[in-house]
């Protein structure tokens, strides 16, 4: 959903809204978060996979990757 919204704005970083969701049906999503390496002496937050319901169905494609 990023890489299409990324795509119609023309590159533009963008911040998805509640309405963004809402359009496409989801009722929920979930954030899975981890620690990242010891790094500057500290242990960071990363996003390691984004899980909404339903699920969202997208095509891949590869050669954007």
């Amino acid at each position: 959903m990023g890489r299409k919204l990324l795509e119609r704005l023309g590159g533009a970083p963008r911040q998805l809204s509640q309405a963004d969701f809402e359009r496409r049906g989801k009722e929920i999503t979930y954030l899975a978060l981890g620690l990242s390496r010891l790094y500057k002496n500290k242990h960071w937050l990363i996003v390691i996979g984004v899980h909404s319901i339903p699920k969202l169905a997208v095509e891949i494609d590869y050669g954007k990757l």
